[in-house]
């Protein structure tokens, strides 16, 4: 039963993944906690779908934390309530519960991708750098959101082009940011755009149109496309694009019942793209009251995507408020590394 909810929970229609075999998911994956609820498998199961088919990440934390009342070391559902803690924007208790994950776990790759990116969300670089030191050195890629918080455009550009073996949905965002942010400064749209493309697996047909499959994840890598056909003066792709990718969103949000909150920040790129600035602020406002998706950071402060709502009056208010809320979780990881709760990191 398990095994048929995952089938069903990515089973496509075309283009598109079906709604009523996603629902029929959720069927099956409850008949699966009844028939063994004490095993812990279909509790994190049930809680990724809950957490990223839903939105809904106040249930994912309740079916983690039962799994770990069933198996109070099981590394999967540590690492996993780490990231329904991170999405809701309690990253101080993401960070320590992932590094009791990574202290069971030191050679977990993506666990190590993903902390590093919650030190940098509060602004603890050393931290970061710490981690990234200690991990494998042939894993280039875990070095560019390092890069892409200093403003090296270039070091993480080059490192993400060079290692594309992407382990997480984060993973995949810098990558993409950082491309945009070395196009825009060396004007190599081409070179951008032939990358972005590649990396996306983006089809047109004979009309021009865009042809996007949908995805669990984001769409972040077609806003980065967009945003450097418009440089090269191909503004017609690039609205063709933009449009296409509200219309996955739509589908996401409503259809999928994934909720607006799941796309706020790339929801509100495509409209300030397309000149709705209104739509651009409702849409952060909306994910600002529902899941955090991180880099925050590099969304309001350095997205080429936000430049025409950045000094609107309403975007400072949010952005003061996220600055208010990353340093209240700084002091409380501050409490709990006095406390021990946290390793004490320094940069190697």
């Amino acid at each position: 039963y398990e095994r048929f909810a995952k089938l069903l929970y990515t089973f496509f229609e075309g283009r598109f993944i079906s709604a009523a075999k996603r629902d029929e998911a959720f069927a099956m994956i409850d008949q699966a906690r009844e028939l063994d609820p004490l095993s812990v498998s279909p509790h994190i199961t049930k809680a990724l779908m809950m957490s990223y088919g839903r939105g809904d990440t106040a249930a994912a934390g309740k079916l983690l934390l039962r799994a770990l009342e069933l198996q109070p070391n099981y590394y999967p559902a540590i690492m996993r309530l780490a990231e329904v803690r991170y999405f809701d924007g309690e990253t101080a208790e993401a960070i320590r519960y992932a590094e009791q994950a990574l202290s069971l776990e030191p050679r977990a790759v993506w666990l190590r991708h993903y902390l590093a990116r919650m030190y940098l969300d509060l602004g603890d670089t050393e931290a970061a750098r710490q981690l990234i030191e200690e991990g494998d050195k042939r894993d280039t890629l875990l070095r560019v959101p390092l890069y892409l918080y200093q403003h090296n455009w270039k070091t993480a550009a080059e490192l993400a082009v060079r290692d594309t073996d992407f382990y997480s949905p984060l993973d995949m965002a810098v990558a993409y940011f950082a491309l945009v942010q070395r196009t825009r400064e060396t004007r190599d749209y081409e070179a951008g755009r032939s990358q972005l493309q590649e990396w996306s697996q983006l089809s047109w047909d004979e009309k021009g149109t865009p042809e996007i499959q949908e995805t669990n994840l984001d769409y972040c890598n077609y806003v980065a496309l967009a945003e450097v056909l418009r440089w090269m003066g191909k503004e017609e792709s690039a609205t063709r694009l933009l449009h296409e990718v509200l219309r996955m969103l739509d589908h996401g949000s409503h259809e999928l019942k994934r909720g607006e909150h799941m796309f706020g920040d790339t929801r509100a790129a495509v409209l300030a793209l397309l000149g709705d600035k209104d739509g651009a602020l409702a849409s952060l406002q909306e994910e600002l009251n529902g899941v955090n998706q991180g880099l925050w950071w590099y969304a309001l402060e350095l997205d080429p995507a936000f430049d025409a709502i950045r000094h609107d009056s309403r975007f400072e208010v949010m952005r003061a408020g996220l600055r208010e809320r990353v340093t209240v979780q700084r002091e409380l990881l501050q409490r709990m590394r006095e406390s021990g709760q946290v390793p004490k990191r320094r940069a190697i």
